[in-house]
């Protein structure tokens, strides 16, 4: 027989079971996941559920965390690498092409990569630029005014550039200009094919109160003016000039192509000069009241003057050098290669005068009042004029010689290589004198008029004077002579290496050799001492 449920224990069931009914219709059916750093990535998901910075997909950073979960550190992509650039030219700048991003700087590269030609070291940023090169050395541009593609002419080129800007010259022939700031004026092609003609009736470029001006690589031609028919510089310290070519410019006054004045440290090199003429002194470059002015390098050929200085002269300068140039066959009244006068501290070294010619005095060069000159490593040959062939110093003049060589010279007069005058005097280390021939007196050197001599070693050979084919006192002054070799040297009646009329005359360890018809001869007025070598 089946038991029936008693009517509790229905009651009781269905109590439980609409219990258990209502519990399962208010529970979720799903538990929210945990995310304990609330970076919206659950900790099933996140690799770092503790730094809200760290979760798949998160920006990748460098100092070794793995931010995006993807189990590498420090990668290439990270959102703060720096881009690192090879600098293949070794100039200290990466290359702009060269960029690669990473957290650990790669082997030989830099941070900076603004190096616009990374195949050569000379470009990059800050380096100086060549002007007018169609080269950008400091990757900000060539820079400059440009003749004729921007303007028309120089001078408004020079007027539109910037302080201490460039003009850039392109073959051709202009006109000149003024200039009243500093500017660097450039060719950009050879000399020959960039002419500033001044048309044989105009100055072709003036540089006044305009320091550190630079002028290269023109040719300047057809200049006339008072002075400095070419290129005149006024108060203008600093002015470079330099690679230029200055060719039949003529001055009424001074400075035939270039006149140089009141301006402090110019620097002329490596240009030449060539059939300039100047109605007063200074044939092709004058240099008046001017200090540390340098001329280096340069050649000066066939240039004239009417008074001083074929080639150049110097008038008032103080600390002038004269180095590596070639003065050949330039002509003046006075001093035919150069002329320097009432100056202090003039040096001229290694430089040639050769072939120059003075009407009067000082055919390769000549010095007036000019006080402490020294001429170095010189060679003295071929020069001409009325007296004093080679050099000639006058009034007080004092110079001073080393190592220089006088080939031949033959005057009428006195002092065929060197005449010393109205109380002059000279210093000779080392010096030799070859074929100095005088019809007078001092085939090598002659003394007058209370000047000075003083001769260091050396040799005086194959010299000629009607007296004294070496050295000749010729009236009042005084010559000393310490270890000279004279040799072959001839006079037409006495003293065929050393004379003097008056004055004194004192030698010490001379050496003399062949000389005919004697080697020394005192007049009774003079006084002398002559002591041969052992």
């Amino acid at each position: 027989m089946a038991l029936r449920p008693s009517p509790v224990s229905v009651v009781f069931a269905v109590a439980l079971g609409c219990s258990s009914r209502a519990d399962e219709t208010t529970k979720p059916h799903d538990e929210a996941p945990l995310d304990a750093d609330g970076d919206g990535v659950s900790e099933e998901d996140d690799c770092d559920d503790s730094d809200p910075e760290v979760y798949p997909g998160a920006p990748e950073l460098c100092g070794g965390g793995d931010e995006d979960c993807d189990g590498e550190v420090d990668e290439d992509d990270a959102a703060d690498a720096l881009t690192w650039y090879i600098d293949l030219d070794g100039d200290g700048y990466g290359g702009q092409r060269t960029g690669q991003t990473a957290c650990v700087q790669p082997e030989n590269t830099l941070t900076d990569g603004s190096d616009c030609n990374d195949d050569d070291a000379t470009v990059h940023p800050g380096a100086d630029e060549l002007p007018c090169n169609g080269v950008s050395e400091s990757c900000d541009g060539d820079g400059g005014v440009r003749l004729p593609e921007e303007v028309a002419t120089l001078q408004l080129a020079v007027d539109a550039a910037d302080v201490g800007g460039y003009v850039c010259v392109a073959p051709g022939t202009w006109s000149g200009a003024r200039l009243s700031h500093p500017v660097w004026i450039q060719a950009t092609g050879d000399p020959d094919a960039t002419i500033l003609d001044g048309a044989g009736r105009n100055a072709i470029l003036t540089i006044e109160d305009a320091p550190g001006t630079r002028v290269q690589g023109l040719t300047f031609t057809g200049g006339s003016s008072t002075f400095g028919a070419a290129l005149r510089v006024i108060d203008s310290d600093g002015v470079v000039i330099i690679g230029n070519r200055f060719n039949d410019n003529v001055a009424l006054a001074d400075g035939g192509a270039v006149s140089i004045e009141s301006s402090d440290g110019v620097l002329l090199t490596t240009n030449q000069f060539s059939s300039n003429e100047a109605g007063g002194s200074g044939g092709a470059l004058s240099v008046v009241d001017s200090a540390t002015t340098e001329v280096a390098s340069n050649t000066f050929s066939r240039n004239d003057a009417e008074a001083e200085g074929g080639a150049i002269w110097l008038l008032r300068t103080t600390d002038a050098v004269v180095t590596g140039s070639t003065l050949d066959r330039n002509s003046a009244v006075d001093g035919g290669g150069l002329a320097a006068r009432d100056g202090q501290r003039l040096t001229v070294d290694v430089v040639t005068l050769s072939g120059n010619t003075a009407t009067d005095s000082g055919g390769g060069a000549w010095f007036h009042g000019e006080d402490g000159a020294l001429l170095r490593n010189v060679t003295v040959s071929g020069s001409d004029a009325g007296t004093g062939a080679g050099v000639a110093a006058w009034a007080n003049a004092r110079v001073a010689f080393t190592q220089v060589a006088f080939a031949p010279h033959l005057v009428d007069t006195h002092g065929a290589c060197l005449l010393l005058r109205t109380g002059a005097s000279a210093d000779l280390t080392d010096t030799t004198f070859d074929t100095c021939s005088a019809g007078i007196a001092g085939g090598a050197v002659a003394v007058r008029e209370d000047s000075t001599l003083d001769v260091v070693g050396g040799e005086m050979a194959d010299g000629f004077g009607g007296v004294g084919g070496g050295i000749a006192i010729v009236d009042t002054g005084s010559a000393t002579v310490d270890g000279t070799v004279f040799r072959s040297n001839r006079a037409d009646t006495s003293g065929a290496a050393l004379y003097a009329a008056g004055g004194t005359l004192s030698a010490t360890a001379v050496v003399f050799e062949d000389n005919l018809p004697d080697d020394h001869f005192c007049e009774s007025a003079a006084t002398c001492s002559i002591i041969e070598a052992p």
